[in-house]
C-alpha cells in the first residue's frame, strides 16, 4: 500500500518527463488511430495531440493547474505521451477514464513489471503496438518507442508494426 506521501510525489510533475510530441507525430497518430467521441489529453503540454483531435476534447495539464488525477470525466480516447515516473498510476487512471487509451512509451516500459501486465490484462488487451525509433519522435532518448492502444475489453491478437512517422 502506497503511502500518502508516496501518493503525492506521484502527483507531482517532474522537469525529466515534460518531453513534448512534435506535431507531425501527434499528427499522424491521431490519423491513424482517427478517434471519435470525446478525446481526453491528460498531458496537454504545447497541444501537440490536443490540437489535433476532431470534434469534442478535453485536456489536463498539471502545469496548468489540471491534475489529470483529479479528473473524473469518462471519454471515448485517452491519447498522450504520458509521463514515464509514475506510469502504472497514470495507465491505471487512464484505464479507469476512456475505452480507448493510446500512449506513446519508450517500448520497454510498458512490459518492465508485472503490475502493468496486470493492469493490462485486467483492462482488456493491447489492439495495435507501432514501433518508432526515438529519434524520429525528435527525443532525447534513443530508445524504441511505441505507440500502444490499449482497449477496454479487448481479447483479440495484438498487431506490431515497425513504422517511419
Amino acid at each position: 500500500m502506497k503511502t500518502p506521501a508516496k501518493l503525492k510525489q506521484e502527483s507531482r510533475w517532474v522537469e525529466s518527463d515534460v518531453v513534448y510530441t512534435p506535431d507531425h507525430i501527434a499528427e499522424w497518430i491521431v490519423n491513424y488511430f482517427k478517434p471519435q467521441g470525446l478525446c481526453l489529453d491528460p498531458c496537454k503540454g504545447g497541444g501537440a495531440f490536443y490540437n489535433k483531435f476532431p470534434g469534442e476534447k478535453d485536456w489536463c495539464e498539471i502545469r496548468d493547474g489540471r491534475n489529470f488525477f483529479d479528473h473524473t470525466t469518462k471519454a471515448i480516447w485517452i491519447i498522450t505521451n504520458p509521463p514515464f515516473t509514475n506510469i502504472e498510476r497514470f495507465m491505471e487512471h487512464s484505464f479507469s477514464l476512456a475505452d480507448n487509451v493510446v500512449f506513446l512509451l519508450p517500448a520497454h516500459k510498458t512490459f518492465s513489471s508485472w503490475a502493468r501486465i496486470r493492469l493490462i490484462e485486467a483492462y482488456g488487451g493491447i489492439v495495435t503496438i507501432l514501433l518508432v525509433k526515438g529519434q524520429q519522435c525528435q527525443f532525447p532518448f534513443r530508445y524504441p518507442y511505441g505507440v500502444f492502444h490499449f482497449q477496454k475489453g479487448y481479447n483479440g491478437g495484438t498487431l506490431i508494426q515497425n513504422c517511419e512517422a
